[in-house]
């Protein structure tokens, strides 16, 4: 479903998909807020371009 992605990409999607908040995320991750939407910007960027027949349901989740 999901395009290959890094351990650390999977990890930040579904702490999206469940609702976690940049902040929460942040604390989480260990990393800082820029970090986090960087990641955020890059993961969507992948999704995007994937070959996934269900891609627009899994960006749905990341602009929840």
């Amino acid at each position: 479903m999901l395009p290959k992605l890094r351990d650390a990409d999977l990890l930040l999607f579904e702490y999206i998909a469940v609702g976690f908040s940049p902040i929460a995320i942040c604390v989480l991750m260990n990393e800082k807020i820029e970090n986090i939407y960087n990641k955020k910007s890059r993961l969507k960027s992948k999704i995007q371009n994937s070959l996934s027949p269900r891609k627009s349901e899994i960006l749905g989740l990341l602009t929840k």
